[in-house]
């Protein structure tokens, strides 16, 4: 819906039933070995023979790196789908809590980049996003 031909338009996006909630690979990847130390757990107890517990516990990690990369693939997802809704839309403001989310995403990444090194470790290769600061501020 356009106000004036030279203003910025306002575009609403339909919302779903439930709050748009962002694929978290850090939960998935952190929980992903957990289910494989049961059956270890269980031989280690007496309760079932090692092979059958190494074998469960194999299949079991291979499901877990399964849902890891199924997570990443979703994630990825949602980034080239906000990608999308930007560009299709470059002077309109956007309702639509993907679009919301992606703007937190590079509010973090200006204000991680911002921020004075910390020993800590980071994600973030800074040198290369100082390079494109002035872009993503524009995003």
């Amino acid at each position: 819906m356009a106000t004036d031909p030279g203003t910025t338009r306002r575009i609403d996006v339909p919302r779903a039933s439930e709050p748009f909630r962002p694929p978290r690979l850090g939960r998935a990847t952190l929980l992903a070995p957990v289910p494989s130390l049961v059956p270890l757990t269980l031989c280690a107890a007496g309760m079932i023979p090692a092979v059958q517990a190494i074998l469960a516990s194999g299949v079991l990690a291979a499901i877990a790196g399964a849902h890891v990369g199924y997570v990443r693939f979703e994630l990825w997802r949602c980034r080239r789908l906000a990608d999308r809704l930007l560009l299709a839309h470059p002077h309109g403001e956007i309702r639509s809590p993907l679009a919301a989310r992606f703007v937190q995403w590079i509010g973090a990444i200006i204000r991680e980049t911002e921020r004075p090194t910390r020993l800590t470790w980071s994600p973030l290769n800074r040198a290369v996003v100082r390079d494109s600061l002035f872009l993503l501020r524009r995003l």
